[in-house]
């Protein structure tokens, strides 16, 4: 082929090529520039969001690393919805790409049909604060102890005895809790047994006398003092002052001691097991053995 000829077959096909890509400018340049706009606006706010949400959650009482799950779970949702939107924009169909996504969401959420009741579960509890970081709790009788961490998908107790427990967000969610700290006061259920022979007024006296006495007692609520059953081996007394929450443990276990002392100073007898024997006489009566 002659130079000339193949300089017009290259311009030619120079020519068609600009020509197809104007074209396909023609046809998707807008679209494509919607699509870049909407991709860089969606990233910047899903970054804004979720600076936002770790700011107000660092001013309250949440745990750091939900938090930090919470703002990133957000981020990738808006940055899912950006690219569908994006993809769209661009006249990829939808259609097909929603079902598999939908497919794949299913499966998914069938395998980790726990893990993801637990992550709803604490988000429940992270958003609703049935209880909170430095709160002592109670689920169901069960374990009682104050919460160290609330984390995505468990809940961190610690005991009385330092030991940690770790209750998953949804069994603490669907049981019974008792919160012990939202309330500011506490009352000190005390239930004393006292013998049958000691004076039970005299008694209720003492504990009165013991009460008032107790700096950390609160005047109103009234304290409520008075016998609570008659029981096999004695008379059981029930004695319920009103404290603050945070001197439950130690006002406890002071009037206990205290107690302890005005009873055994005031002949005040407790109670205790005793059991009767009766033995048996052997007596002889020609020559048999009767026993009596």
């Amino acid at each position: 082929m002659e130079p000339i000829a193949e300089l017009e077959q290259t311009v030619e096909e120079g020519v068609k090529a600009v020509s197809a890509f104007q074209s396909f400018l023609d046809r998707y340049g807008w679209s494509i520039v919607g699509g870049v706009v909407i991709l860089v606006v969606g990233i910047m706010l899903a970054t804004l969001v979720r600076r936002m949400i770790k700011k107000i959650l660092s001013h309250q009482r949440f745990n750091t690393s939900a938090a930090g799950m919470i703002s990133q779970t957000v981020y990738i949702v808006i940055i899912a919805l950006t690219l569908s939107t994006v993809l769209g924009k661009l006249g990829v169909p939808m259609t097909s790409f929603v079902a598999v996504m939908g497919a794949v969401g299913v499966g998914v959420g069938l395998a980790l049909k726990d893990t993801l009741s637990n992550v709803a579960a604490g988000l429940i509890i992270l958003f609703f604060r049935p209880f909170r970081v430095g709160d002592t709790i109670e689920e169901e009788g069960k374990r009682a102890g104050v919460v160290s961490e609330i984390q995505i998908m468990h809940t961190i107790l610690t005991r009385v005895d330092g030991c940690k427990v770790i209750i998953p967000n949804a069994e603490i969610s669907k049981n019974r809790v008792i919160n012990y700290t939202e309330s500011p006061e506490r009352r000190v259920d005390l239930k004393i047994q006292i013998s049958y022979n000691s004076d039970y007024t005299k008694a209720i006296s003492v504990l009165k006398e013991i009460l008032n006495k107790e700096e950390a007692i609160l005047e109103i609520p009234e304290a409520v003092i008075g016998i609570s059953s008659f029981d096999e081996s004695g008379i059981t007394l029930c004695c319920m002052p009103w404290i603050r929450g945070e001197d439950y443990w130690p006002v406890y276990f002071r009037l206990m001691g205290k107690i302890k002392e005005g009873f055994d100073k005031n002949q005040i007898e407790f109670p205790y097991p005793q059991r009767v024997v009766h033995l048996a006489k052997e007596v002889k009566k020609e020559g048999n053995i009767l026993e009596k």
